[in-house]
């Protein structure tokens, strides 16, 4: 919206679809209805015509979904009624699909579970293309409760890495974080940034413990396992895969940003 749009009315939907009646000098003759879908990121605007405001930035805007109308109101009296196009979140793009991992080496940071034999806890994958977020889980009911409810809208995308469940030598604890925008997880083993995060509740986490045990940044005993940012989302992206990591670097029209290894673990046994 512009600096120069008066506001005077705001309500959403079931959907979580926001609308704002509004009047922009643009259109002097006309009351403005804008309309966003949750993500807060495109909005759209509908003309009323000048259904008796006089010029006055007053009134409000009731939203009936069933029948897709908006209903401007003031002074409790119903003054105009019009039809409604609901707003629709833009397509995002598509998404990464994870790559056949490279033939099995024997190096320790080969991608087949390594020569330790410590990270063999499976860490399962999801990706919800509404939110573009990555869900990940070593426990195997919440992976059977997300594979229970579709609706949620994530897609199940096997073993993302493997882990430890256990603390072991050598091993750091990997803190997890869910962020209800992104439907995401973030998981840091840097104590400092998990701290950083937790003294920010405005950025939306919610401090889930430890998600599981895994090798440092530059511990060099297993596989790296990559870090992406994505500000559009606000999720974080984590693959084990080099042929997948490329594939995001070469489009950066996706919005990630890398950074880095986040940890070491191993890959799909």
């Amino acid at each position: 919206m512009g600096s120069n749009v008066d506001s005077f009315g705001m309500t959403s939907d079931p959907q979580g679809n926001f609308y704002i009646l509004t009047q922009d000098p643009r259109y002097p003759n006309d009351a403005v209805l804008l309309s966003s879908p949750p993500t807060l990121d495109t909005w759209y605007e509908q003309l009323l015509g000048n259904p008796g405001f006089d010029g006055l930035p007053r009134g409000d805007v009731a939203i009936n979904s069933t029948n897709q109308k908006a209903y401007v109101t003031f002074s409790n009296s119903v003054i105009a009624v019009t039809d409604i196009i609901p707003p629709t979140p833009p397509t995002p793009p598509t998404p990464p699909t994870p790559s056949t991992p490279p033939t099995p080496s024997t190096t320790p940071d080969d991608l087949t579970g390594g020569v330790n034999g410590v990270l063999t806890d499976a860490v399962y994958r999801f990706y919800n293309a509404t939110s573009r977020g990555h869900f990940f889980t070593t426990n195997t009911a919440e992976r059977d409760n997300v594979l229970a409810n579709p609706q949620w809208g994530y897609t199940f995308e096997g073993v993302g890495f493997e882990a430890s469940t256990t603390p072991g030598d050598n091993l750091l604890p990997v803190f997890r974080f869910y962020n209800a925008t992104s439907r995401g997880h973030f998981f840091t083993t840097n104590t400092a940034e998990r701290d950083n995060v937790l003294a920010n509740p405005q950025w939306g986490y919610t401090f889930e413990g430890i998600g599981f045990y895994a090798y440092g940044a530059n511990a060099n005993l297993a596989s790296d396992v990559y870090r992406f940012y994505n500000s559009t989302s606000q999720g974080h992206f984590f693959t084990i895969n080099p042929a997948e990591r490329d594939t995001v670097l070469a489009h950066s029209e996706w919005g990630y940003t890398f950074e880095g290894t986040g940890f070491e673990a191993n890959g799909i046994s």
